[in-house]
């Protein structure tokens, strides 16, 4: 599981649309906004590469001056970690 935190500039006058636009996308909450405008986002995916896809699709929505990751974190399944020990 990776979970990233992300930060969504919107235009101004843009920011329900474009909190619309986040929520429509799997894996996407949006916690709250700062300025009014900046919108504090976390993504949660199986991979890092879902979560970069997620990114890059902020930056092509319509109202997004700029998306940003200030965090990520990643943790293995419990199931594999519980697989891997009982197979040592």
């Amino acid at each position: 599981m990776n979970i990233a935190g992300v930060i969504v500039d919107a235009l101004p006058g843009h920011e329900q649309g474009v909190r619309r636009q986040l929520l429509s996308v799997p894996g996407v909450e949006v916690h709250g906004a700062a300025d009014g405008r900046r919108l504090i986002v976390t993504v949660e995916g199986e991979d890092a590469g879902s979560l970069a896809d997620a990114l890059a699709g902020f930056h092509n929505m319509p109202g997004v001056v700029s998306a940003t990751m200030v965090y990520h974190h990643f943790e293995e399944d419990e199931e594999v970690i519980s697989d891997e020990t009982e197979q040592a």
